[in-house]
């Protein structure tokens, strides 16, 4: 029997990040990984900090199984709109990080 796979949007997906109902982007698919929480060898805090967003990234810095590859596709259950989801602050937020840390760093030279 084959699940039908539907599309969420951006906003939609940021709504999906409870303990309950998480779900994460990779590459373009979303899955969901609430049931998984508690079987995830790095611990559930990994996938509670990426839920409701992009974490491609934060899963192609790990060297992933083949088993654990294989046991996405049994998570699948759709994929992004043609908008784009990102995990990326907006360009003038990067700069007023930087610049508070900045700030810290030379506060805290003195």
């Amino acid at each position: 029997m084959t699940e039908k796979r539907r599309e969420f949007s951006a906003a939609e997906l940021a709504t999906l990040s409870s303990r309950n109902n998480l779900h994460l982007l990779i590459s373009g698919k979303v899955y969901d990984v609430h049931e998984f929480l508690h079987d995830h060898p790095g611990g559930d805090l990994v996938l509670l900090g990426e839920g409701g967003k992009d974490a491609t990234k934060a899963f192609e810095d790990i060297q992933h199984t083949d088993d654990a590859k294989e046991l996405m596709e049994e998570l699948l259950v759709g994929y992004q709109t043609g908008e784009r989801i990102t995990t990326q602050e907006p360009k003038q937020i990067q700069i007023e990080r930087k610049t508070a840390i900045s700030r810290k760093k030379e506060h805290e030279d003195y």
